[in-house]
């Protein structure tokens, strides 16, 4: 009974989401995290309801939260959206040191190309140089070889 309950609570919560109310959607997250302080589901759509909402700090301790419950949450797509969260709040090089260890774990084109992303935006670009042209002599498959050849060109050769 009280799983299917919250089951149907965050089926609604995400359809509410979807439908770009975010606060009725977060008010629904956030009684089930209550009851339920480390549900995955839950932790992750309060942090997107947050950011919709423009609360960076409130998102951050919510995809935080999220990682040490469960890093690879959605095929490491919460992790991407950490990153972000991180890097839109002043803090590239965590989202930097989030991708590194996630490209440890999982080297998809898209978590590399993005390891590369944050590096260049924290001012590392020697080190986002070093990371693409790797990428590259890997021979990726387009359309990742074509994203990693403009952030290459698009990357200072100097710090």
């Amino acid at each position: 009974q009280g799983f299917d309950a919250v089951e149907r609570q965050l089926e609604y919560a995400d359809r509410l989401e979807q439908q770009g109310s975010y606060l009725e959607a977060a008010r629904i997250y956030g009684s089930i995290l209550e009851i339920q302080p480390s549900k995955p589901r839950a932790l992750h759509g309060d942090a997107r309801c947050a950011v919709e909402r423009g609360e960076l700090p409130r998102a951050l301790e919510l995809y935080d939260r999220l990682m040490r419950v469960d890093p690879r949450y959605r095929e490491y797509t919460a992790a991407l959206e950490y990153a972000e969260v991180l890097s839109q709040g002043g803090r590239a090089d965590d989202a930097a040191d989030l991708m590194k260890g996630l490209v440890r774990e999982s080297a998809k084109p898209n978590h590399r190309l993005a390891l590369a992303h944050y590096l260049k935006r924290s001012g590392q670009s020697a080190e986002a140089r070093s990371s693409l042209q790797t990428f590259l002599a890997d021979n990726p498959p387009e359309p990742w070889r074509h994203r990693a050849e403009q952030l290459l060109a698009e990357t200072p050769a100097q710090d």
